[in-house]
């Protein structure tokens, strides 16, 4: 995987979201933002340190001294000095915040046989995903009555993203029915904007659906290693307020790569909430999240 920087705060919303220039760091006097690295940080705007992964990071104490042991560290193992150095140490950085080759639609087509798909409301993006050959192998709604045209792409209603690890149905379906990957596409629980309640719906959601991947690949007996994802589509500066990182790393998940989301990648898709209301998804992201399970 090719490394590539977040984007810079003051850049959000531009839709090409070029990575933050070495030039344009060095021009930065404050560092990057602990609190927002880790998804948590209350401030927004009004923050005096930067929000961006390409920032140059504060200096560790630990490596500067005795000696960091946390391989995950977020604070800079180099010289305090922040330019090309520090752009380096960013590059070099494993396996976070990187780019996956062709984005989001390869990683739905190399997932979609052993996905379960959360949250879809008019299944839209089933459908999508079906035209291009690529049809998860599990998808869901939160709903009790999908719509009549959408039936046959429905494998079960009533399903809860929070508690889907206790869903008896779907871990009895998935008996029969491998998975590795999850995905959900701009998770909505009902209350528009309410940045409190949403940070503790995908908490929620974290942590069952590390339970569902791990529960599911314990019982298959793997001989093995392996990786299990969880991918999230999520909208403008959604996975800051909601403190996705944070909620991710609370469940065992790491955040392995994102990209830009265009739904016009995949036809027929139009994002709508579960009242048929469209929302915008010009400045949408894509995330995947990553989950190590030993045997």
């Amino acid at each position: 995987n090719l490394l590539l920087g977040l984007q810079d705060k003051s850049n959000a919303l531009d839709s090409n979201l070029a990575p933050v220039s070495v030039a344009e760091l060095s021009k930065q006097t404050a560092t990057a933002c602990i609190h927002f690295l880790q998804g948590n940080c209350n401030f927004g705007d009004r923050c005096k340190h930067v929000h961006s992964f390409a920032a140059p990071r504060p200096p560790c104490r630990f490596f500067q001294t005795v000696g960091c042991t946390n391989p995950r560290c977020l604070f800079s193992h180099t010289s305090p000095n922040p330019t090309a150095i520090e752009y380096t140490n960013v590059q070099k950085n494993h396996a976070i915040y990187s780019k996956y080759e062709g984005g989001a639609l390869a990683w739905y087509r190399n997932e979609a046989p052993k996905m379960l798909l959360f949250g879809e409301a008019d299944f839209s993006f089933t459908q999508a995903l079906s035209r291009l050959r690529m049809c998860p192998l599990i998808a869901t709604t939160y709903d009790s009555d999908p719509p009549v045209s959408a039936q046959s792409y429905c494998n079960l209603t009533n399903v809860d993203a929070t508690m889907c690890h206790a869903d008896r149905r779907l871990t009895t379906y998935l008996e029969n029915h491998p998975i590795t990957s999850c995905a959900w596409n701009f998770p909505f629980n009902g209350q528009d904007e309410d940045d409190a309640s949403h940070v503790t719906f995908l908490s929620g959601t974290f942590m069952s659906v590390a339970q569902l991947l791990t529960s599911h690949y314990r019982a298959k007996d793997h001989g093995s290693e392996e990786e299990l994802e969880f991918g999230i589509a999520l909208q403008g500066d959604q996975f800051t307020r909601w403190s996705i990182m944070q909620s991710a790393r609370r469940a065992g998940f790491h955040l392995d790569w994102w990209d830009v989301f265009n739904h016009e990648e995949f036809p027929g898709y139009h994002p709508k909430r579960g009242n048929g209301e469209n929302f915008p998804v010009q400045n949408a992201r894509f995330y995947v999240f990553k989950l190590k399970c030993h045997d």
